[in-house]
């Protein structure tokens, strides 16, 4: 079931919740604790794309880019997160 969601930072995107059940990403996920730092960044844009899709992934980190067009890890972690959390509560009730 796809839920649309509005982020604190005011960015919206739509996330399938039925993604959550996908033995890939759970994979990815568990692969991701376990991955030297060096794999971390790649396993990390691997979940992030496979959460949001590569569209909304860089519309996202467009919204996020800064006057300089960089984008901060911890805001796009931030947002990432709370989208997953939103998702997950809306899918509960």
């Amino acid at each position: 079931m796809v839920k649309k969601i509005k982020l604190s930072c005011g960015f919206t995107v739509k996330i399938d919740t039925d993604d959550f059940n996908d033995y890939r990403l759970l994979k990815k996920l568990a692969k991701l604790k376990k991955a030297p730092e060096e794999e971390q960044i790649e396993l990390t844009v691997e979940v992030f794309n496979k959460i949001l899709g590569e569209e909304q992934s860089e519309a996202l980190e467009e919204y996020l880019a800064d006057d300089k067009g960089r984008v901060s890890i911890d805001k796009l972690e931030e947002a990432v997160s709370e989208a997953v959390e939103k998702a997950n509560n809306a899918k509960n009730h």
